[in-house]
């Protein structure tokens, strides 16, 4: 995984995974912290929900910890 908030869907599950499993927390554990509806990332996990928006993959970070490091470009051509 990079350190930018880009990633697949498969990527952001199983950092995800790892962070709650780090944690000894369940998947729901992890949906009611960040907020989430019940079997949420069980329904992502088996494609029942597409991509993950931007605001929810904030909000599962935050509830994991999970820092997501931004980054400028090295450098901008024509500024």
């Amino acid at each position: 995984m990079t350190d930018r908030m880009t990633g697949t869907k498969a990527e952001w599950l199983s950092e995800w995974k790892r962070a709650a499993v780090a944690r000894g927390w369940s998947d729901a554990e992890v949906e009611h912290r960040a907020g989430l509806t019940d079997k949420y990332l069980s329904r992502l996990r088996c494609g029942d929900i597409g991509e993950p928006t931007a605001a929810t993959i904030a909000k599962i970070n935050r509830a994991l910890d999970i820092e997501v490091k931004i980054s400028a470009l090295d450098s901008v051509s024509g500024v």
